[in-house]
């Protein structure tokens, strides 16, 4: 399995470049570059479309098409990262998807980027954000603590509700 392929890039006025990335099998997702003085930040996906439904998200209207594998969410960052080079990075797990419902490859892309012998980043340089706070069960743990950032949206579904 090789990076995804970059399908189309938009770049902002600000620097901030926008990924269109191109996977295997053909579909699709987004990345972000937000560059900011000495440090970077690059927003992942975690899935192809969305099942959460928020109202205000564009990526609800695509609907859940798979999960992303650990090697899809870490070659967003690979492809993100080798476009421009930055002392420090920040990763945000916010891109399509919820992560939290694709908690196994999430656990195994932050892990290898916490690796020393893979990207080494700090847990405090990776944040998860998600609009499923009931999924960050126990075994968030396993993921090796990066921040998690919950969104307390006022979306017309129920809370808690499926």
């Amino acid at each position: 399995m090789g990076l995804p392929e970059i399908a189309r890039r938009y770049e902002s006025t600000d620097g901030t470049r926008r990924y269109l990335l191109r996977l295997e099998d053909g579909r699709t997702v987004e990345t972000v570059l937000m560059p900011e003085g000495r440090r970077d930040t690059i927003c992942i996906s975690s899935q192809v479309g969305c099942a959460v439904d928020c109202k205000f998200c564009m990526t609800a209207l695509l609907g859940l098409e798979r999960n992303l594998t650990a090697g899809e969410i870490v070659g967003q960052v690979l492809v993100a990262a080798r476009e421009k080079q930055a002392a420090r990075l920040n990763i945000v797990m916010m891109g399509q998807g919820e992560p939290l419902l694709n908690l196994e490859n999430v656990i195994k892309a932050t892990r290898l980027l916490l690796d020393p012998a893979g990207f080494g980043l700090s847990p405090r340089r990776i944040t998860v954000s998600t609009a499923e706070s009931r999924r960050a069960s126990p075994r968030w743990g396993a993921a090796g603590r990066p921040k998690l950032a919950v969104s307390l949206n006022a979306s017309t579904r129920r809370c808690g509700g499926n």
